[in-house]
């Protein structure tokens, strides 16, 4: 656990956090065509969404080999489900949404990872603010500012509780100041119970992450 009642900053190198599908994935292909120019290298991990009915068809993948030319993505297993891609966006034909999968990385170079124990009590993130008393008994107060941007997050969390992988609880950071916490480029993955949890808390700006396949 790291619990945070002071200040933690963590700065990962910025990625290509998303592509869509450029064209349908069937179930038992190994490969698939996503957008091009991306910065995604064998030992990525990849999460694919589902584009049907079935929220449960996604799945997590390692990458192979990436064409950054033509976006032809190579896995190291074979694709469970089928997954809807097109050419172009289909936000003119659905009312402004674009209906192609996604496909998100979720390898960052900075990783934080929980023990995976039997009883389901994993890693956990938590940003607070505290009171203590000094020798004297004087009141000290203590405000958590967490800024993570860019980093991986794996095998966090409880079980059946609301201690989420990421966790602010009672941490109000006044809205004049200069820093607020930020969660920012951060991908959670192969993680139980929640990915982020925000109680009792205030001025916390959450933006461009991805909470993927926690069960």
């Amino acid at each position: 656990m790291i619990a945070n009642v002071g200040t933690v900053k963590m700065f990962g190198k910025t990625r290509s956090r998303m592509a869509r599908l450029r064209a349908s994935c069937n179930a038992g292909s190994n490969s698939c065509t996503v957008d091009t120019a991306l910065d995604w290298v064998p030992g990525d991990l990849v999460g694919f969404a589902p584009t049907a009915t079935q929220w449960e068809h996604y799945e997590v993948k390692t990458v192979t080999s990436y064409d950054p030319i033509t976006g032809l993505l190579g896995l190291n297993d074979t694709l469970a489900f089928y997954h809807f891609g097109a050419a172009s966006s289909t936000a003119t034909n659905y009312q402004g949404l674009d209906m192609r999968g996604e496909v998100v990385l979720l390898s960052r170079a900075i990783t934080i990872s929980g023990d995976m124990t039997q009883n389901d009590w994993h890693g956990q993130f938590l940003t607070m603010d505290t009171v203590m008393f000094d020798a004297q008994g004087n009141q000290i107060s203590y405000q958590g500012l967490t800024i993570l941007k860019n980093v991986e997050f794996s095998r966090m969390g409880q079980l059946d509780n609301f201690h989420a992988a990421i966790r602010f609880e009672n941490s109000n950071l006044p809205s004049t100041s200069t820093v607020l916490s930020s969660i920012d480029g951060v991908a959670i993955h192969s993680s139980v119970g929640w990915g982020i949890s925000v109680k009792g808390s205030s001025n916390i700006n959450l933006k461009n992450s991805d909470v993927f396949a926690v069960t």
